[in-house]
């Protein structure tokens, strides 16, 4: 199995997780986890779409191999008067959102669907650069 797709979008971290525990109406307690990035739903939504798109089976099971290319829209000052990419453009986007995070929003947007769980990511290489198309480049294989 090899799934690839482009999700194209200002890539969004997923959020740090907090739980709590409340007092449910039966007086048992259950617990309540909260994502801090509330700005990451839409991407997340984006993502599974890109997905679904090339891929329909049920989730596997299996251990997987997740290669990500994250492309940062450029800024402003990157570009001269006629509109063009400076020489001198940075290749690397190395300010935040950082790295981990954005590949926390990836495994949860696709738990349930190309994968059971985000457990089964046993390899992962992703890159976070400067692109004129913002995005993510996804490869998702079995080991």
């Amino acid at each position: 199995m090899l799934v690839e797709f482009f999700v194209p979008g200002i890539p969004k971290p997923g959020g740090s997780k907090k739980a709590f525990a409340i007092k449910g109406k039966n007086g048992k307690l259950r617990t309540v986890v909260t994502d801090d990035c509330k700005t990451s739903k839409d991407w997340r939504s984006a993502v599974v779409e890109a997905c679904m798109k090339v891929f329909n089976g049920p989730p596997t099971l299996q251990p997987l191999r997740l290669r990500i290319n994250f492309y940062m829209a450029y800024r402003k000052g990157d570009f001269n008067k006629k509109g063009e990419l400076k020489q001198n453009a940075p290749k690397w986007h190395d300010k935040r959102p950082d790295c981990a995070k954005l590949i926390r929003a990836f495994e949860d947007a696709l738990t349930g669907i190309l994968w059971r769980d985000d457990s089964q990511v046993v390899s992962i290489h992703a890159t976070k650069e400067f692109g004129l198309r913002p995005g993510a480049r996804v490869m998702v294989d079995l080991v």
